[in-house]
């Protein structure tokens, strides 16, 4: 049970589906069984509802009233909360037998199915599903129902085996896995037998202890007598190859009973069956036939893992895939998912700081992937590989901690050799090299490998992470490039223009910002003169177009030092370099010593010196420069007859003046594009004709005769606006008067550590700019934060508000900042999780009279709205997606949402949430938040066709202690519906049609089950089509016909019901018998 049953007893409460089950038995009273399903939607509901009905089939069916059920456990939350099993919760619903169905999640795949007795918590049925079809999964239900029911007819007989593990006795560590393995799949094919049942170790230490539930009688005394504990003593054998395993059977009290021994070779399956065969004997059991299809039983284990590691229990997930790949390693697809996740399993453990653990299950995922030649996903990347992340955050961790460094270096080395990353060239990488559509460098669109150069083979940033200083990284390039340099000198050797895949891996733009966490040396003096070596040997080179990228190297070694803060390179000084460098390589496309091949490579190489804006140039008169510097290359092309389709299309890209330049040069294409005396370069047919399209049908005015565009004045700028690390990363307009911008300066590029955010605010009448102050914010936001410098979408500072005292600052990562407007006002306010904010992703803020109202939480997984009330500093968290029982309708939000804008409606008294789910369906929604009431109502759907808007009503501010509600958790029957509305008109339902639409439907209470006519006409008038679609047991009366509608409506009996101590049971008008 331990692989099917570790979920949160909260997830199973919510997603149940109980079905009383009565098995006649002659003179027995009836089997009460309750079928669960770990995540309940449509999706699960579909494999529970046809085994209900093969089960129903056969008789004796009885269903479960749910109000009682729920009644059940919200009375025991407190105690059910000591047990995660699921066990106790069987027995408060008095079920003798508890099946439950794993799922994924969102309830589309079925992993596994376990059933269990209530009684004594031993396990009667766990299997692994081969497949995710409706059918197929509903007949295994059924089987292991019917299985489990017949060993629960014969419980005075059986046995009962707990297995207490596997004790690695002479073998060295990297055994450990082996022997639980060996273990685990015991347990699974023992409670196969007929004749016996298991029993979880964790549920041992409980056994007893369950009598103290309250309302729950005792039966576990019962199991004691027939209980058995087997250990596995692993020991060597007769021979190298050989394995020899006892396993120690006791009694209850510790009393050895048997010890039988088997030996056989390395061989989990093997082991396994003839462990079967001994323990049979000692438990007075028929032996098993061994298993005939080892593939099938693994793919059985294989689903159920990936199941298991989807709801994010990783250690029975990867239990389950360890006995998976013992019986069968399956396809290469099936070993790359085994491998990632034993590597996602390592960066785990590398969070947690374990480096233990970490190296233990990166061995493993090298052992499997050595042995099959089958590498994990991105395997070699440079920024995707998850094995190399691991490894480099692991050599902080080692190198600050100390630790197993013997086996990092064991490790690091194995994987250093799978990528080739050695100093012998003939030894090149066992993982294929990742290939791009079109790899582009300083605007020169090429064709290149994406992750190194193909025949110096050399991956730069997996070295930086797995060498340990410069010394070693140098060792490895300096030997690899000795046989480069060899094979260039060769003219007949083509040129390897991927170098300059490596060239900019050195020194380019990712390498500026040195990450410690990620384990990447030191960017040193020691760095520095090994890149200034390397480039000293290109330019000393016989072949001309090596030169040149040495050259072009150089220039890119003095960028990326004086991006660090180092020597500034004359403008002029590089300018006329690039000149220099461009008029050679010119000169060497019509040299006929230059191999024909490197024609095309000195057109892009003069046009990355033509680009080259890496000296703090003026950028009008550097475009102005590039273009006239590519026109010139185009032209020398043609003059040449050579047509680049690089160069073309780079011109094409760069958007220079088209009457000027472009257009002169389409005119010579267009007159010698069948022309067969030109030399083509990467140009296809396609992309000529594409060109082509440019050139005008008709005469184009002349620009001197469009309209000018309006002039823009420069009313403000960032502190230093030449110095690219100065970054804004914030505006805000207050009354259109104001200007808020916030801006940091990434000093140190070495750790980034803690920076600064500059405060200003300038006048928009006159663009007078006065500093208000700045906050150190707690976090390495340029690392955090990747939109600063590669794009990534939000901003660090997401939202800001002003009042009068005070301007607010929301933060994406670091909580919520309050700067004071006033002279003097003293050192800015800072709340975060440490004050008591659910999350510091604070994605929206809005002052209302005294208080704040924050919306905050982690994207893609949950959402608050909290209320702060800045007099007693106290929290009321309004909206949370995590709570079990939803108070409010967006408390329903699946994967959380971001509350992207707030605005405060003061004529209605109201609040407007601009609310962004995380669904496929849905892009966002517009809700009102009642400040007299606090309810809720969706006003604005966007990502379905609007429907009915329905409302939710909590206490009245006045109503008692209402405004502090939120503190506490509430055990009323507040509750709320599904996230949807009906998308059918509300008099537009048949009587046949309307109890599908109701399972939809936002205020449904067949969906609901906790109210029935409290819900306003409004909301329910669309939903049931008879009152049996209704909790049972709900009065009658509450129901009328509605013949011209064909509908049944909701006619409340009193006034519209709201959760207070007043309140009837489950929120009915009047009380509902349960």
């Amino acid at each position: 049970m331990k692989n099917c049953l570790q979920g949160n007893w909260l997830r199973l409460v919510l997603g149940c589906l109980v079905v009383g089950m009565a098995v006649a038995s002659s003179g027995a009273a009836p089997v009460r069984v309750a079928l669960w399903a770990t995540t309940l939607n449509a999706d699960s509901e579909k494999y529970l509802d046809v085994a209900v009905a093969e089960l129903t089939a056969r008789g004796g069916i009885e269903l479960v009233e749910r109000q009682a059920i729920r009644r059940v456990l919200d009375e025991q939350s407190q105690a059910l909360q000591q047990d995660s099993s699921g066990v106790a919760v069987g027995k408060l619903l008095r079920a003798d037998v508890i099946g439950v169905l794993e799922t994924t999640p969102d309830g589309k795949e079925a992993g596994g199915f376990a059933v269990l007795d209530t009684a004594a918590g031993v396990s009667y049925w766990n299997q692994g599903l081969e497949s995710s079809g409706v059918e197929e999964v509903a007949r295994e239900i059924v089987r292991g129902v019917t299985a489990a029911l017949e060993k629960h007819g014969r419980a005075g007989s059986l046995s009962t085996v707990c297995m207490l593990g596997a004790r690695n006795a002479e073998f060295p560590r990297n055994m450990d896995v082996f022997c639980e393995m060996v273990a685990y799949l015991l347990d699974r094919r023992l409670v196969e037998n007929p004749s016996v049942t298991t029993l979880d170790r964790r549920r041992l230490e409980t056994v007893i202890a369950e009598n103290r539930l309250p309302g729950v009688e005792d039966k576990s005394g019962a199991l004691l007598p027939s209980l058995r504990l087997v250990e596995l003593d692993f020991r060597r054998g007769a021979s190298e190859e050989e394995i020899k395993v006892l396993a120690r059977v006791t009694d209850a009290g510790g009393a050895l009973i048997a010890q039988p021994e088997v030996t056989g070779p390395k061989d989990a399956v093997a082991l396994v069956e003839k462990l079967q065969a001994a323990l049979a004997d000692v438990l007075h059991t028929t032996p098993q036939a061994a298993r005939g299809d080892r593939a099938a039983e693994a793919k059985r284990f294989r689903t159920q893992g990936k199941i298991l590691w989807e709801r994010g229990l990783q250690v029975q997930a990867i239990q389950s895939l360890d006995a998976a790949y013992a019986l069968d390693p399956g396809t290469p697809e099936d070993i790359t998912v085994y491998v990632d996740i034993l590597i996602e399993r390592a960066s785990g453990w590398v969070r947690e700081k374990d480096s233990v653990q970490a190296l233990e299950f990166m061995r493993r995922a090298l052992d499997v992937e050595t042995a099959h030649q089958v590498w994990h996903s991105n395997a070699g990347g440079d920024y995707n590989d998850k094995m190399i992340s691991a490894m480099g955050k692991c050599k902080r961790l080692l190198l600050d901690e100390g630790g197993s460094r013997d086996e990092f270096h064991e490790l690091r080395q194995r994987y250093k050799s799978i990528l080739g990353l050695t100093t012998d060239p003939a030894e090149t990488s066992r993982v294929g090299f990742q290939q791009s559509l079109r790899t582009c460098y300083d605007g020169v669109p090429s064709y290149y490998s994406a992750d190194a150069s193909p025949y110096l083979q050399f991956r730069v940033t997996p070295a930086r992470s797995l060498c340990m200083d410069s010394s070693e990284f140098y060792g490895i390039l300096n030997a690899r490039l000795e046989a480069w340099f060899k094979r260039e000198a060769d003219p007949a050797q083509p040129h390897d223009a991927g170098i300059v895949v490596t060239l900019n891996g050195l020194c380019g733009m990712a390498y500026q910002y040195v990450w410690d966490n990620r384990g990447w040396i030191p960017f040193d003096d020691s760095y520095v003169r090994g890149l200034r070596d390397i480039a000293a040997r290109f330019q000393a080179h016989p072949r001309l177009v090596v030169r040149l990228e040495g050259l072009y190297f150089s220039q890119l070694i003095d960028a990326c030092l004086q991006g660090r803060g180092g020597p500034v390179v004359d403008p002029d000084a590089r300018r006329s370099a690039c000149e220099r460098n461009l008029e050679m390589a010119l000169a060497g496309t019509s040299d006929p010593a230059t191999p024909p091949g490197d024609i095309p490579v000195l057109y892009e190489l003069a046009a990355r010196m033509a680009v080259d804006s890496r000296g703090n140039l003026d950028l009008a008169s550097q475009k102005e420069w590039t273009a006239a510097h590519l026109h010139r290359i185009a032209m020398t092309m043609f003059d040449h007859h050579h047509i680049s389709g690089t160069i073309l299309l780079m011109i094409e890209h760069m958007q220079v003046d088209f009457e000027r330049y472009r257009k002169p040069l389409l005119w010579r294409l267009k007159a010698v594009q069948n022309d067969r005396t030109y030399q083509r370069y990467n140009l296809s047919r396609r992309d000529l004709k594409d060109l082509l399209r440019a050139l005008p049908a008709a005469t184009i005015p002349h620009a001197a005769a469009l309209p000018r565009e309006g002039r823009m004045e420069v009313m403000w700028q960032t502190p230093a606006p030449k110095d690219w690390r100065n970054r804004l990363v914030g505006l805000h307009i207050e009354n259109e008067r104001f200007l808020y911008a916030y801006s940091g300066y990434m000093s140190d590029f070495d750790r980034t550590r803690n920076p600064k955010i500059g405060i200003h605010r300038i006048d928009l009448a006159n663009g007078r700019m006065e500093k208000l102050g700045q906050i150190q914010v707690n976090l390495c936001w340029p690392e955090k934060f990747f939109n600063l410098h590669s794009g990534c979408p939000g901003e660090f500072i997401e939202d800001s508000v002003c009042t009068d005292t005070t301007l607010w600052l929301a933060t994406s990562g670091d909580g919520l900042y309050g700067i004071p407007l006033a002279a003097g006002g003293g050192e800015p306010l800072h709340i975060g999780m440490a004050d008591g904010l659910p999350h510091d992703n604070v994605h929206s803020v809005l002052p209302v009279g005294d208080d704040l109202y924050i919306g905050c939480g982690q994207d893609g997984s949950e959402g608050y709205l909290v209320r702060y009330d800045p007099d007693d500093q106290s929290f009321h968290v309004l909206v949370s997606t995590l709570r079990a029982s939803p108070e409010c309708p967006l408390d329903s939000l699946p994967n959380g949402f971001h509350l992207q804008k707030m605005v405060h409606d003061e004529a209605r008294n109201r609040l407007l949430l601009m609310v962004n789910s995380h669904q496929e369906e849905s892009r966002g929604a517009l809700w009102e938040y009642r400040l007299e009431d606090g309810g809720f109502r969706s006003l604005l759907e966007m990502g379905w066709p609007a429907s009915t808007s329905t409302y939710w009503r909590s206490p009245a501010r006045g109503a008692g202690s209402a405004r502090h509600a939120t503190r506490r958790k509430s055990n009323s029957s507040a509750r709320c519906c599904p996230r949807r509305s009906c998308s059918r008109s509300r008099t537009g339902i048949s009587p046949s049609e309307s109890p599908r639409c109701c399972a939809r439907t936002s205020a449904s209470t067949a969906t609901c089950s906790r109210t029935c006519a409290a819900w306003r006409t409004s909301a329910c008038s669309n939903t049931c089509a008879t009152p049996s679609t209704c909790p049972r047991g709900c009065p009658a009366s509450s129901w009328r016909s509605t013949p011209s509608a064909s509908t049944w409506t909701s006619i409340p009996t009193s006034t519209p019901w709201s959760p207070t101590a007043s309140s009837p049971a489950r929120g009915c008008s009047t009380a509902c018998p349960m």
